[in-house]
C-alpha cells in the first residue's frame, strides 16, 4: 500500500459531507455525517448490513434528498451542479444493476463517456479509447459483443466498474464493488481501486470485509445505525475497540485478521 496521505499537504476533498442527514419518513436513516475523501487517497466505508452506508454513498452521488447539511465536490456545492457537470465529477457504481434493456457491454460502458457530450452510438478518438481502457482495466474485453443482461452478476460488475472508469470522473463512488466476484476477480478490483487512488483519483467504496479494507484503504469511516462510529487511518478504526463497540465481536491480529465472540475462550 501507498503511503498515507500527510494531512498538512493534503490536496482539498474531492467530496466533502457536513452535518449530512437522510430521513424516510419521520425516521433519520443517516444523521449528522461528516465525512472528506481527497484525490489520491481510498476510503473505505465500514458497518454492520443496515448500517446505511449504501444510503450514504447514493447521497453523497446525489440520489437522495438531504433532510439537513452540506454536500460538496472539489470545494464546490454538489446542489448547484448541472446533470451534466455532476456525472463528470462523480461515477456511481451500485450493488446491483437495475439496467435490463439488451444493449451490448460496449454499449453500457460508452454510456460514461454521455457525460461528455457525445451522442449516442459510433464512438471515435478519445472516446473509443476510453471504453477500449477501461474494458482492459477489469478484464472485460473479452465479453465486449455480449448483451449486458446474459451476462452472471459478477461479470455485470464488472462491466458497471469499467462504465464508471469510462466517465474518467474524479471521485468514484463504489457500493461493496468486489461481493458478486470470486476471490481472483475481487483481488484483482481491490488492487485497481488502488493504483486509480495512486494514479489521482478519489475512491470511497463500501466493503463488507474488515480485512480488505486494511488492506487497500487509506482511511476509514465506520457507521453504525446510521451515525458515524469511528473515521481516520484505517488502522485506528478496524481496530479492537471499535470493532467491539459496533459488531459485538473481538477482533484478533496475528497473521491474519480473525475474529471471535466476546466470551468466548481464546
Amino acid at each position: 500500500m501507498s503511503e498515507r496521505v500527510d494531512e498538512a499537504r493534503a490536496p482539498a476533498p474531492a467530496v466533502r459531507a457536513r452535518g449530512l442527514t437522510v430521513r424516510r419518513g419521520a425516521r433519520a436513516v443517516l444523521e449528522d455525517v461528516e465525512l472528506e475523501a481527497a484525490r489520491g487517497e481510498v476510503l473505505a466505508l465500514l458497518g454492520p448490513n443496515g448500517a446505511g452506508k449504501s444510503t450514504l454513498l447514493r447521497a453523497l452521488a446525489g440520489l437522495l434528498p438531504l433532510a439537513e447539511g452540506h454536500l460538496e465536490l472539489a470545494g464546490g456545492p454538489l446542489a448547484a451542479m448541472a446533470p451534466r457537470e455532476r456525472a463528470r465529477a462523480l461515477a456511481y457504481v451500485p450493488q446491483r444493476s437495475l439496467l435490463r434493456s439488451a444493449l451490448l457491454v460496449e454499449e453500457v460502458v460508452a454510456q460514461g463517456r454521455y457525460a461528455h457530450g457525445r451522442a449516442l452510438g459510433g464512438l471515435q478518438g478519445r472516446d473509443a479509447e476510453a471504453v477500449d481502457r477501461a474494458l482492459a482495466e477489469v478484464d472485460a474485453l473479452a465479453f465486449r459483443g455480449r448483451a449486458f443482461p446474459r451476462l452472471s452478476v459478477g461479470e455485470q460488475q464488472r462491466v458497471l466498474l469499467a462504465r464508471a472508469l469510462a466517465t474518467e470522473a474524479p471521485l468514484l463512488l463504489l457500493d461493496e464493488p468486489t461481493a458478486p466476484l470470486d476471490i481472483a476477480q475481487a483481488l484483482a478490483t481491490f488492487d485497481l481501486l488502488r493504483r486509480l487512488a495512486d494514479a489521482g483519483r478519489a475512491v470511497v467504496a463500501a466493503v463488507h470485509g474488515l480485512d480488505a479494507a486494511r488492506q487497500f484503504a487509506d482511511r476509514a469511516l465506520l457507521l453504525h445505525a446510521g451515525r458515524v462510529a469511528a473515521s481516520g487511518p484505517v488502522e485506528e478504526v478496524v481496530a479492537p475497540e471499535p470493532v467491539r463497540r459496533v459488531y459485538g465481536v473481538e477482533l484478533l491480529e496475528g497473521a491474519a485478521l480473525g475474529f471471535r465472540r466476546e466470551g468466548e475462550g481464546a
